[in-house]
């Protein structure tokens, strides 16, 4: 019996590290009847060195920085069965014409990748809160530490408004569960009687903006929600809040955020961004 082939193209460093964990290496050599393959090379691959090395395999495991699959290579891969991405998107790397024009699917870590974005979420919410970047770097610089325009909160007792509710807004509340705090939810596609719980209850999106101390972003970024988060909706955030961008940069209007931070009336913490990667300046 033959071996069944999987390529492996992340480059070697901390992101592959970061999913091929010990625990995972050990139990991929238990795996007798499949053989890996390894990008051994300190950088990603080019798309002709990918098309060279995917060519007789029957899975390939890929993530970010990979080369777009180009449908044409694909069809020259007979045995190619499986695309696999280490992470929740896919459209970067992959043609639309593929799912019409060949039998190979598709496959995401999206549930895996929610645990982990709603792991930051509560992170960026803590770190925001207690103005730790701000004590950080004061420390750091030999400056005072206390100041009158500064004061460290937390999370207890607070009201989270979820713009969007998919797997990475479930992991949140679930998260947060030990904070005693209510979640006012936005999220048209969803059938309310899913949402069951304490402190838990659906809103207009409006309601989810100024009713709330901390404003978490989950929707996806789509023409109907292509800044949907706009300067109206910016200025009715509450003084004092945390609006939180953990989904897609183009959900909000940059610009007019920019304007709004100005005024210093709430914090703001962006882990995506309208251009990426941001230019250096």
């Amino acid at each position: 019996m033959s071996l069944y082939k999987v390529l492996i193209t992340l480059p070697d460093g901390p992101i592959r590290r970061s999913f091929f964990t010990p625990k995972v290496l050990k139990k991929m050599k238990e795996m007798d009847h499949i053989e890996f393959s390894w990008n051994d090379k300190n950088r990603h691959w080019t798309e002709e060195e990918l098309a060279e090395h995917l060519y007789d395999q029957d899975a390939c495991i890929f993530g970010w920085g990979c080369p777009k699959f180009a449908t044409e290579t694909l069809k020259r891969c007979p045995n190619l069965k499986v695309l696999s991405v280490l992470g929740g998107g896919v459209k970067p790397y992959i043609e639309a014409s593929l799912f019409e024009e060949t039998h190979i699917i598709v496959t995401n870590q999206a549930n895996q990748m929610a645990k982990s974005v709603a792991e930051a979420v509560l992170a960026y919410a803590l770190a925001a809160l207690r103005e730790i970047p701000y004590y950080d770097y004061q420390l750091k610089n030999g400056l005072p530490w206390r100041s009158d325009d500064y004061y460290n909160e937390g999370l207890f007792y607070r009201t989270m408004g979820m713009i969007g509710l998919g797997q990475v807004g479930r992991y949140v509340i679930e998260f947060l569960k030990p904070f005693d705090m209510e979640f006012i939810i936005y999220d048209p596609y969803i059938n309310p009687d899913t949402i069951v719980g304490k402190n838990i209850r659906m809103g207009t999106l409006e309601e989810a903006i100024e009713q709330s101390d901390i404003v978490s972003l989950h929707a996806a970024h789509t023409p109907e929600t292509h800044h949907m988060i706009n300067a109206e909706k910016l200025s009715k955030i509450k003084d004092g809040a945390l609006l939180i961008n953990t989904a897609r940069g183009g959900v909000i209007d940059e610009q007019a955020l920019i304007q709004e931070l100005k005024k210093k009336r709430f914090k703001a913490v962006l882990d995506v961004y309208e251009e990426e990667p941001l230019p250096l300046e």
